[in-house]
This record gives structure tokens, C-alpha cells and sequence, in this order.
């Protein structure tokens, strides 16, 4: 099935409205798939060249042209356009805050509580962020792999070409390497029995990742610990004193599930060696 090519340059139809904070990597996956076809035929009728990352360069005029040939409001992806405008205002620093695979390929983390209560699935700007690595509404890490195989999530994809879609699922909360859910991993929390599980300093860094994307968003930001508001050229200056957390292995949600582990053993010895009543 393809495009029809007598309509290349008209308004696609049945085209899924994007989600509110959703990446364009991720909204041009399910397009992919409303559609019918490879993603290499969606992104040449759109203009996007998929050799560069489209969550990072298809913003400003570029996206929207992409609007208009999928009939889409101004407002549709404004999140991820103001992010990307903001990182264009620093260039060339702050690529180097986007997750990417080996092959330079767009990565995301994901939170597996909110990928679990999403009606439709999807993946939101901030989970391609780096430093951005702890959800805050549920106080977990995010995860950087499928539980099951270990491949992390690389978007945009064509999910009918994937072994999840060759399965019968068509939803990004299955992996796409190997069909199993994503969601069914187990919440990597940082607080168990009323306990941080996390130090102050590790805390405090999670809680900067956070600022790094309102300094993107807002363009004025507050970091943890520190009493004055900063703007958004301060940025390259707080990360040459390494305010945020922007290596992609620091935390990892299996590193804080064995220091669980071990934590627990060391309740349980101590639990143990308590005299006898």
C-alpha cells in the first residue's frame, strides 16, 4: 500500500492528533501506522529527512509545513517545538541533552506507571531528555530499556514492520524488538517504607534534571539548593559545573533496584541479630 501520488502535496487523512507533550518522533510513529505504509513514504511526503533527528530539527517553519499538509492546529506540538526553538537559541551547545542510540538513532526512557494508564500510548518530549530521569508525578526512575530483551525504545519506527506489529500489536507500549509489554516491569521507586533510597546529592541532581526542561520550556529556571532564578543562557554555565545529571548510565534503574536489594538484606541480617525476647 502507498500514497496516493496524485496527492502529494494535499492534506493527509485520518491522521491521529498529536498528544499533549508528545515527541514528533513518537506522534510520527502513530502516524505511520494510520496510514498504512513504510515511514520512509510518510517522512518523504512531509519533507522530513529521517537521517537527522526529527524531535530535534523539525521545529519552527519546518513543522509547520508538517501541520498544514496533516491539518493540524498551531497548537498541535507546541511543547515539543518551544524545547527544540530553546536549544536552537544555544547552539551548537545542548545537543548533547538529547538520549541517542549508538547509531545516533532518537532514544527514550520511559516512566512505567504513566506508559500503563495512557489510553493511547505514547512517548512525551521530556522522555528523550537525559537529565530528565525521574517522573515526578509517580517518584520512580524512568526506565531505559524493555525489561524482557534489553533494547532501549528508538523512535520514530514502523511499527507494522516490527515484531510487535507482525504480532498483531500496533501500540508503543509493547517493545518493537521483541512484542513483549513494556509496562510490565516493576516501578523502580525511589522511597520504599518511608525511606529515600536515593542520597541528598542524588536527589537534588533528579530534581535538576527537572529544572533543565522548564529552563527549556520557560526559558527561566530554579535549581535546586540555589535561591535566585536563572535564565536560559545560564544554562551552559551550570552544566560546566555539572548541575545536571547528563550521563546516559548514571542511576540506572537496575544500578537502584540492586542497592534495594542490598539494602534489604542488610535489614533483614540486622533483623536477625536482635536478641530474643
Amino acid at each position: 500500500m502507498s500514497l496516493d501520488r496524485t496527492v502529494r502535496s494535499s492534506q493527509l487523512f485520518g491522521v491521529p492528533p498529536p498528544l499533549e507533550a508528545e515527541a514528533l518522533s513518537s506522534w510520527l510513529t502513530r502516524l505511520t501506522l494510520s496510514q498504512g505504509v513504510e515511514l520512509r513514504e510518510v517522512a518523504q511526503h512531509l519533507g522530513i529527512h529521517l537521517r537527522r533527528d526529527p524531535d530535534r530539527f523539525l521545529h519552527g517553519d519546518a513543522l509547520s509545513h508538517v501541520r498544514r499538509l496533516c491539518g493540524l492546529p498551531d497548537s498541535a506540538l507546541a511543547i515539543a517545538d518551544r524545547a527544540m526553538q530553546s536549544l536552537d537559541l544555544m547552539r551548537p551547545w545542548g545537543d548533547h541533552y538529547m538520549a541517542r542510540s549508538g547509531n545516533s538513532k532518537a532514544r527514550f526512557r520511559f516512566c512505567v506507571i504513566c506508559l500503563s494508564e495512557m489510553r493511547t500510548p505514547f512517548f512525551p518530549i521530556q522522555w528523550r531528555f537525559i537529565a530528565w530521569r525521574r517522573c515526578p508525578e509517580h517518584d520512580c526512575l524512568l526506565e531505559d530499556a524493555c525489561p524482557h530483551c534489553g533494547k532501549p525504545v528508538l523512535l520514530p519506527a514502523c511499527i507494522q514492520q516490527s515484531t510487535a506489529g507482525r504480532a498483531g500489536y500496533a501500540t508503543l507500549d509493547r517493545c518493537l524488538s521483541c512484542s513483549h509489554r513494556l509496562t510490565s516491569a516493576v516501578p523502580c521507586h525511589l522511597e520504599a517504607n518511608g525511606t529515600r533510597i536515593v542520597n541528598a546529592w542524588e536527589d537534588e541532581q533528579l530534581a535538576n534534571g527537572r529544572a533543565l526542561l522548564a529552563a527549556l520550556m520557560n526559558r527561566s529556571f530554579r535549581i535546586e539548593g540555589r535561591h535566585m532564578t536563572y535564565r536560559l543562557t545560564s544554562l551552559r554555565e551550570l552544566d560546566r559545573q555539572r548541575a545536571f545529571p547528563l550521563r546516559l548510565d548514571w542511576l540506572s534503574p537496575e544500578s537502584l533496584r540492586k542497592r534495594q536489594r542490598s539494602n534489604g538484606q542488610i535489614a533483614v541480617a540486622a533483623l536477625r541479630e536482635l536478641p530474643s525476647s
